[in-house]
């Protein structure tokens, strides 16, 4: 019976996952542009654009331990814009906010310049 004790008592247990990212908000100028995130885990991981994907894409979609994901946001020509990234694993799931600002307008106006007179 003591050496029943002593085997259960030894036995191992599964390491808990671990799963977190150096960012979880990021904002793109209206250009286009890359931003690195680091990926910090013990474990395998995926990932999927959620929204926004017709602008956003990330690199690589799915990993092993801790890496470096790309984000690569086309220019942005219209309004802001909104996606959402997804960082996943069997047990936890972390998520990245990412906006891109509207391009700037620049307005220039011209006006005249009438000097009045007296008669």
């Amino acid at each position: 019976m003591a050496a029943a004790f002593i085997l259960a008592s030894c036995s191992e247990q599964p390491e808990p996952q671990t799963l977190s990212l150096d960012k979880t908000q990021i904002t793109f100028s209206a250009s286009a542009a890359d931003q690195l995130v680091q990926v910090t885990a013990n474990c395998n991981w995926s990932v999927a654009v959620t929204e926004g994907s017709d602008w956003l894409s990330v690199t690589p979609l799915q990993g092993q331990g801790s890496s470096n994901i790309t984000l690569t946001a086309k220019a942005n020509t219209g309004p802001d814009r909104t996606a959402a990234v997804k960082i996943y694993s069997a047990e936890k799931e972390v998520r990245i906010s990412v906006v891109q600002k509207e391009q700037e307008i620049l307005y220039r106006t011209v006006s005249s310049y009438v000097p009045c007179t007296r008669v």
